[in-house]
């Protein structure tokens, strides 16, 4: 055999010499052959002229009758060929020689059936552009729908409120509502634009910028019209930039008509608070990095008017036999009197009249504070009677220390602080374990009222600080929640907007600020977020909930998708921070909430809090470096790419003889073992949330309540019914996925709802699941079921036993789920390979070509199944597709093994060799061998039969680039992939005639194409020959007759230099070898070379031993892996809060942020926020919590001042309002004292201590001409 190889070599090394001799060869038989032929037919051969000499007579043939005869003769011989139709007789002699030796050369043509290529349509790479044509009215009325807060009401409200619109002009320039006035109006730009501006010390920023159709409102300020409230906007300002046209609607008409449609009002502060946490404080919070700039400067506000105007402290220590909350209520008492008045503990039960107790009551019985604690909460919620909250309210006692409610916690609770003092805690950033104080809340205090009516999970984390009473709206469950709120609304409107109110109240105003300036829009499916590409990017997109598709026009007519964003992404932050134009345009694949922030904005921002500078940039660059490894040729990128991050799969069956609830159970339980996943058909909608749960008046409760469900799980599968009915629309409106199941074994059809399908939505994915019965050998028709289907992104078969095919009742469901809950979960199962792809947690092998030394694949299979790692889709080139088509096509691996050995076998057969040597016109062999070779394993099976997923990758030299074959004959396209030049002719493509060769030539390992398929984990096997690096420095010049001396000559050193050929073989892997180093270093790709570098290319006679080499290979590279911890990360599931940029913490039921689970925590993964100021819980309890100012500074005054006499007590603290401050603002203003107060503010900000900002106090009261009485610590104490 070595031998033979040895002259396979040299046959292929003097390849140009075999071939002029053989041409010679056969130009000269060619030759002798027409010769003989042409001796054969001579007529002058078959009948000689002979003339006999014996005759006494010469005859003489005169010239006329010579040419008589020669005419009659032509004449016969023409008439001859008309009448018998002897072709032959009209061909030229070199002709017949042609068709002689195209008879026995030509290759036999065939007829191939290719099936072209399958496309996407058009629509779902471009937006609808259409636009509804209306009348005026109508249009007014879509504007007051576009504004998100107004976008539930009816038709009768919007005509009441178009009764009170103004139509209002502005000239450029002009104001539209000036620093400090009341901003009680919304705006409507009917034409012209207008700018929204933030002041900021000496510069004003423009923050926002609206043109016609948008709308400019602060919903806050909605919220305190209707409470009748309405406070000036400070540092906040509009004005036209153009001469404009503006519908004006003041919020005071929303005050008129509350009471009218109390149902709607309510349902409008649900969605400002809704917005309010949604979007203004997660946004603040998982984007920028902010903590405790959220929270209002009221307790430093509190301070500084302590440290201002004084306590007297000299009695607050008396000793009396007051309980502690006596004593402690004495104590606050006798902060606001006068020092002059003498105050003494009998002071104190005397005068419990004089401020509101806030549930201090003189006794410590239980009762008593139960009682005053449901007084109290009546009085916040504007009710009557306190009656009505008895059953529903309960006081608990906790010990300090104690974490009331997590972040992110459902528990829709509403606590009222009886006693003691809780802290506000939010994770950090930099590490989730950790948790910031925020603020602290008091005595008082009403905390909870933010998740309860917006329906969102606690933003904040609660623990208490000391020992607390705290009264409770106790409630069971969920519904029970909303009931008993509904309960209180229908009779008590007014509540909501009361404790809206008060839960709005402790953010910053920087927090209100943003409010007003970021927008909250809807991208309805198929519209375009921004469609013309190289358009100056002028805002960022987050996206709440929906999704998006990137889309690249590269030419005109040429578009390719570039990514899918889903909840938690980032559109368009790189063209804002570089300055560049929009790269592509965004069409929505479904109804999408995003968060729009100008960049101005940002600007804004930057400038105000230069701290959010680190983790924007280190955002900015993680969101470049995505970009940039989205280098995947367009010939092989597929919508398949962009699975990761669902969030909602709907599952709609071909007709109802499909086991529909049985298939979606199973996959949701393969889901549930991955990510946290809930499902839900309109039965199990209708069990929670009653039978007219579905109806139409119900559909904004609906939706926002599907909208939680989204938010608290990773993914959401939606069980459409079988006809079209509103939950089935509703669930192929939300889908981000659509699972389209049908029974392969039936004939290929469309579904009705299926149909109607193409007028709901074209733009989201869609796959194709074929349900088989685990009895079949292989599947069948596949191809005609896709062709059917139209466009779908992947397609995926499952098999399952028999009792699955007879689950086909939804209302059985919950049984069904209860008992598959308890089986053991097999990774190897197609139902379990479906919900990986699913979830972006797929595990890919790739075989590399190296010819025999492919065997090793099949051991390197051997070990994965030992070790119950499960293979869900698997790539090949060369030998690699060969072995990889076996595995896909039959993964028993026994069987595996039997059928590789005999292919090696029969590859190894000399004699087939032999007879299928050829004239080397394009290679040394016609390739009939080895088509004979893969016939008999594959026969006519299509790649699309397979039960696992499968490609393998060809070069095209005919339009030099990379193929990836993911359709057609699996017999065919990898023999193109085997097709190693010189040796076996290119194969043609059935489809576009294209010369096809190994795939070894452009990527011989094709890592990088899997994961850009969707897979999280690749296996990467490389067997190719290793690339020789060692060569002889012959200096500037070669002599090839020195060469061939050094070569020849036994007593010379050895040289070694490249030969012609060997120059023409490296350029031909100059890609792969680039491509391979890449694949290395990939940090997604685990590199796998069993030790095969002693066998060669054509040892296919050695498979046993190949085979054993790379089984123990992968044997004990498994072993360490599995004592290194790194085969569990194969296995780990998707985080509920997977990005595109890394996979963040695991997600933990009944503790998920929401905001969290619609955004995506960036900012705690590329940044750390280096906060101006770190202050610790002590810090904060002992400063700002209870009040406890360092008595060496405390100065007091015996004036008669504005605060002396005008400061509240709210239970255990003093109450600094709104009023308060702004009294104070203008004090300063005043006073122009204003830099002296920054001072002071931030010097308390750098030290964390106020004892030693003593100079900047005393700054301030001089410069405010307060009188310092400052007494010691002793004297105070």
């Amino acid at each position: 055999m070595d031998a033979f190889m040895q002259f396979i070599q040299l046959l292929y090394e003097n390849l140009k010499i075999i071939t002029i001799g053989m041409g010679c060869i056969f130009i000269t038989w060619v030759i002798n052959r027409f010769m003989r032929l042409n001796v054969a037919t001579s007529s002058a051969t078959k009948y000689p002229v002979t003339f006999s000499r014996k005759s006494s007579f010469n005859y003489r043939f005169r010239k006329r009758d010579r040419m008589l005869f020669y005419g009659r003769k032509l004449m016969r011989k023409v008439t001859s060929a008309v009448i018998n139709g002897d072709k032959k007789q009209k061909l030229r002699k070199r002709d017949r020689v042609f068709r002689f030796a195209s008879k026995f050369l030509r290759p036999q043509k065939k007829d191939f059936t290719a099936r072209p290529i399958r496309r996407p349509p058009d629509a779902f790479l471009e937006a609808d552009t259409s636009l509804p044509v209306s009348p005026k009215s109508v249009q007014l009325l879509n504007m007051l729908k576009s504004i998100r807060i107004l976008g539930h009401f009816e038709i009768p409200f919007f005509l009441d409120v178009c009764k009170h619109i103004e139509t209002k002009r502005f000239a450029a320039d002009q104001f539209v509502f000036k620093d400090g006035e009341i901003h009680d109006c919304i705006y409507i730009v009917e034409s012209g634009r207008l700018s929204l501006f933030i002041k900021d010390e000496k510069f004003d920023f423009e923050v926002k910028s609206v043109g016609r159709g948008d709308s400019l409102y602060c919903s806050l300020s909605i919220l305190d019209m209707i409470k009748n409230q309405a406070r000036p906007m400070k540092n906040v300002f509009a004005k036209a930039t153009e001469e404009s046209v503006v519908l004006q609607l003041k919020s005071s008409v929303f005050n008129d008509i509350f009471d009218k449609y109390p149902e709607s009002w309510t349902r409008t502060v649900q969605i400002i608070l809704l917005r309010f946490q949604r979007i203004t404080l997660a946004t603040l919070y998982r984007y920028f990095g902010f903590t405790s700039e959220l929270s209002k400067t009221v307790q430093l506000y509190r301070i500084i008017f302590l440290l201002l105007y004084g306590l007297n402290f000299q009695s607050i220590r008396a000793v009396s036999k007051l309980s502690p909350l006596q004593e402690q209520s004495c104590k606050d008492f006798r902060e606001i009197k006068s020092e002059n008045e003498g105050a003494t503990p009998e002071d104190c039960t005397a005068s419990e009249n004089a401020f509101p107790t806030f549930g201090v009551s003189t006794t410590d019985d239980d009762s008593d504070i139960f009682q005053v604690a449901i007084e109290e909460l009546a009085k916040l919620f504007g009710m009557k009677e306190a009656s009505f909250l008895v059953d529903k309210v309960k006081v608990e006692k906790f010990e300090p220390g104690i974490m009331i409610v997590r972040q992110g916690s459902n528990e829709l609770q509403l606590f009222y602080v009886v006693s003691g003092m809780l802290e506000l805690l939010l994770e950090s950033q930099e590490d989730p374990d950790v948790l910031l104080p925020i603020s602290i809340v008091q005595t008082g205090d009403v905390i909870g009222g933010l998740s309860v009516l917006s329906g969102e999970p606690s933003f904040f984390a609660v623990r208490t600080r000391s020992f607390c009473q705290l009264a409770i709206v106790e409630r069971k469950s969920l519904y029970e929640c909303v009931t008993f709120l509904n309960r209180i609304i229908s009779e008590y409107p007014r509540v909501v907007v009361n404790v809206a109110s008060t839960a709005v109240e402790s953010y910053s105003d920087f927090v209100k600020e943003f409010d007003m300036a970021v927008e909250w829009e809807i991208c309805e499916s198929g519209k375009a977020l921004y469609k013309l590409q190289n358009e100056q990017a002028d805002a960022l997109y987050v996206v709440l909930s929906g999704r998006l598709r990137s889309v690249l026009t590269r030419e005109p007519g040429t578009r390719e998708v570039l990514n899918e964003h889903g909840r938690g992404d980032v559109v368009g932050l790189v063209e804002i921070w570089t300055l560049r134009r929009r790269s592509t345009s965004v069409i929505a694949i479904r109804d999408t909430e995003l968060c729009k922030i100008y960049a101005t904005l940002m600007n804004f921002i930057k400038n105000k809090h230069p701290q959010v500078l680190s983790n924007i940039i280190r955002l900015l660059g993680h969101c470049i470096i995505e970009q940039q490894q989205q280098t995947v040729s367009a010939v092989h990128r597929e919508p398949l790419a962009h699975v990761s991050n669902l969030n909602t799969i709907a599952v709609l069956a071909v007709s109802d003889e499909v086991p529909l609830t049985g298939f979606t159970v199973e996959l949701w339980n393969a889901l549930n073992s991955i990510t946290p996943t809930e499902l839900f058909s309109s039965y199990t909608l209708q069990d929670m949330l009653g039978p007219t749960a579905l109806d139409k008046v119900n559909e904004y409760q609906i939706i926002t309540w599907l909208n939680q469900q989204e938010d608290g799980n990773s993914i959401v599968l939606y069980q459409c019914d079988v006809e079209l009915t509103t939950f089935t629309s509703l669930c192929i409106r939300r889908a981000d996925c659509i699972l389209i199941v049908a029974n392969g074994e039936q004939e290929p059809m469309v579904g009705e709802i299926e149909k109607e399908l193409e007028n709901l939505t074209v733009r989201a994915q869609k796959e194709l699941i074929l349900l088989w019965h685990d009895s079949t050998d292989r599947p069948r028709r596949t191809a005609e079921w896709l062709d059917l289907h139209g466009w779908v992104s992947s397609h995926y078969h499952v098999r399952f036993r028999d009792r699955v095919f007879k689950q086909r009742n939804p209302r059985r469901m919950l049984r069904y789920k209860e008992r598959i809950i308890r089986r053991c979960d097999n990774r190897h199962t197609d139902i379990a390979r479906l919900a990986r792809a699913l979830t972006s947690t797929s595990i890919g092998i790739v075989f590399g070509g190296g010819g025999a030394r492919g065997a090793a694949h099949v051991g390197i299979i051997k070990a994965l199944k030992d070790h119950g790692i499960p293979v869900d889709i698997v790539a090949g080139v060369s030998i690699g597709a060969f072995v990889g088509g076996m595995y896909c096509l039959d993964s028993d691996v026994p069987k595996l093994i039997m059928c590789a050995k005999q292919a090696f076998k029969e590859a190894a057969s000399f004699w087939a060799r032999l007879f299928d040597l050829t004239y080397p016109v394009s290679a040394l062999f016609t390739g009939k061998a080895l088509n004979r070779l893969l016939k008999s394993v594959f026969n006519d099976v299509e790649i699309e039969d397979l039960w696992i997923p499968y490609f393998n990758v060809t070069t095209d030299i005919t339009s030099s680039e990379m193929r990836v074959h993911r359709s057609g004959k699996l017999w065919r396209f990898t023999r193109a992939s085997m097709s190693y030049i010189g040796i076996l002719p290119p194969l043609c493509d059935p489809l576009d005639g294209h010369y096809l060769v190994d795939g070894c030539y452009m990527n011989n390992l094709p890592a990088d194409v899997m994961r850009s398929l969707g897979v999280r984990t690749v296996i990467a096997v490389d067997v190719g020959a290793l690339t020789e690096t060692e060569f002889t420095n012959y200096g500037d010049s070669l002599s090839g007759w020195w060469a061939l001396w050094k070569k020849y000559n036994p007593w010379a050193s050895p040289v070694r230099v490249m030969s012609m050929a060997e120059i023409q073989s490296r350029l031909a892997y100059v890609s792969c070898v680039r491509q391979l180093e890449e694949v290395k270093k990939a940090p997604y790709c685990h590199y796998v070379r069993p030790p095969i570098d002693k066998y060669q290319t054509f040892d296919f006679n050695l498979f046993d031993e190949i085979f054993n080499v790379g089984y123990w290979h992968g044997k004990t590279l498994l072993e360490e892996w599995k004592s290194s911890g790194k085969l569990q990360e194969v296995f780990d599931g998707r985080s509920a809060n997977l990005s595109k940029f890394a996979q963040r913490e695991k997600f933990k039921r009944g503790f998920a942020f929401t905001s969290a689970q619609s955004f995506t925590d960036l900012a705690a993964m590329v940044s750390k926020i280096h906060r101006p100021f770190e202050t610790s819980l002590d810090e904060i309890s002992e400063e700002e919590g209870d009040d406890r100012i360092p008595l060496d500074l405390i100065h007091t005054t015996s004036s008669s001042s504005y605060y002396n006499n005008n400061l509240k007590m709210s239970g255990h603290r003093v109450v600094i309002s709104r009023d308060d401050v702004d009294q104070f603002d203008k004090l300063l203003e005043k006073s122009g004292c204003a830099k002296e107060h920054y001072v002071l503010q931030d010097c308390y900000a750098e030290h964390k201590d106020w004892r030693k900002c003593k100079k900047e106090i005393d700054a301030l009261r001089k410069c405010m001409k307060v009188e310092d009485r400052t007494e010691s610590a002793d004297n105070a104490t």
